[in-house]
């Protein structure tokens, strides 16, 4: 009969006692499963009651035996490299838990893929607890050292970039402003944090379609930075946002032919600046050009990042787009619904890029003549939009004239409604 530690306490004096007397004498005959069982059970006894530094000598006694006899990436190994991020962060010590709580991640999704339900305990229990340790680390800081020191700006920049990630657009902005002011006042225009800061925030009012702020602050960065690659494909992006297709094709391929000669044809920045221009090739009607760079795209992020990896998931829906405006509805659908799972499973129902997808799928049954199920993605959509992106976004605004083209066309008579479709006077771009 197997005891949980947390309900037998002989049990786990025991076990110590068995430990601490293998390590003495350092018997070759000791079980070889010491590593991956109690040891791990034992520290999660020890960090229940606040033993904090029992719990992190097991952990680590663990994490060495499973890694020499398992390996790095077993899922063991990976299962105490998680707990042991518990610990330190229970102890406060942040910077170790977050680096292993990266580690457990990325051995995870590459071992169990993107949607095991250990990878997704790793994600959650980071965002989770995320928000408020940030939270903690920037009162302490504030009151230490000040609301405009380096560091404490430095903690309110990350907490921005928490909340981006998140989709939470009104609070990364006030928050990445805070930290453009003060970063600017205290370090200067052209420091490095300063610039970092001015990249991020032009790249939340790009999202937030606020385009004229968006090219500014790419600018300053730019020129910052020297033209650094990452900056030359952001400022593309805007750009291509803003119709100036021909500037973004430049800035684009600048941006390609330099990462694959720094990075290499497969590192996912380079990949990303491959979607971006396939991404511009399909507005251009080169579909063939598009085609081509989104399935290499897509290709290497399936193999460097996962299946269900964000950034693979925004290049399927990108691929399905592509389909759609070649008039492939079939294989448009099945990226889109593939697109629209790994979304609602890694990012959740009302992230922007979920509801993104939901859109295009609404679009896509529109354009077929399947005004009912477009009418509940649209609706979907549309308040989901409302909730993160305010109604005056242009992407809301989009599926607020969804809705009204489907209104429009409910009380037309069918031979006019056919007529309409077939001339495409309704037609719109997914994106």
């Amino acid at each position: 009969m197997t005891h949980e530690l947390g309900e037998d306490p002989y049990h786990a004096l025991a076990v110590t006692v068995l430990f601490w007397a293998f390590e003495a004498i350092e018997d070759p005959e000791s079980p070889q499963c010491w590593p991956e069982c109690e040891s791990v059970r034992l520290a999660r006894y020890f960090q229940k009651r606040g033993r904090y530094d029992e719990a992190t000598a097991l952990c680590q006694h663990a994490l060495a035996g499973q890694t020499q006899q398992l390996g790095a990436d077993h899922p063991n190994t990976l299962t105490t490299v998680h707990r042991l991020a518990d610990v330190y962060m229970r102890q406060g010590t942040y910077n170790e838990a977050e680096a292993l709580y990266q580690r457990a991640l990325a051995g995870r999704e590459q071992q169990l893929g993107g949607i095991h339900r250990d990878t997704l305990s790793t994600i959650q229990a980071k965002y989770n607890e995320a928000e408020a340790l940030h939270q903690r680390a920037l009162a302490g800081r504030e009151q230490k050292l000040g609301a405009d020191h380096q560091d404490t700006l430095k903690t309110v920049h990350n907490l921005a970039a928490l909340y981006y990630q998140q989709g939470k657009y009104d609070e990364a902005e006030r928050l990445y402003q805070r930290a453009l002011v003060g970063q600017t006042q205290q370090l200067g225009a052209d420091h490095s944090d300063t610039l970092t800061t001015a990249n991020n925030l032009a790249g939340l009012h790009a999202d937030q379609g606020k385009y004229a702020e968006a090219e500014t602050l790419y600018q300053r960065a730019l020129v910052g930075t020297e033209y650094t690659l990452s900056m030359v494909n952001n400022l593309a992006a805007l750009y291509y946002h803003q119709g100036n297709y021909d500037e973004a094709e430049a800035m684009y391929q600048r941006a390609l032919a330099g990462k694959e000669r720094q990075l290499g044809a497969e590192h996912p920045s380079t990949l990303g600046t491959v979607n971006n221009l396939a991404l511009l090739y399909r507005h251009q009607g080169k579909h063939e050009e598009a085609d081509a760079l989104f399935r290499r795209g897509l290709a290497g992020a399936e193999q460097q990042l996962g299946e269900d990896h964000p950034d693979t998931l925004r290049t399927v829906n990108n691929l399905a787009a592509l389909y759609y405006h070649q008039g492939k509805y079939a294989e448009a659908e099945a990226l889109y619904r593939r697109a629209l799972a790994g979304c609602e499973q890694q990012l959740g129902a009302g992230h922007p890029s979920t509801l993104n997808t939901e859109h295009n799928i609404a679009l896509l049954y529109e354009h077929q003549g399947k005004y009912d199920e477009a009418g509940a993605l649209y609706k979907r959509a549309l308040a989901g939009r409302e909730i993160s992106l305010g109604t005056h976004h242009p992407d809301t605004i989009d599926t607020m004239k969804g809705l009204g083209r489907l209104a429009e066309l409910h009380a037309l008579n069918e031979g006019r409604r056919t007529e309409i479709m077939r001339k495409k006077h309704w037609h719109k771009d997914p994106k």
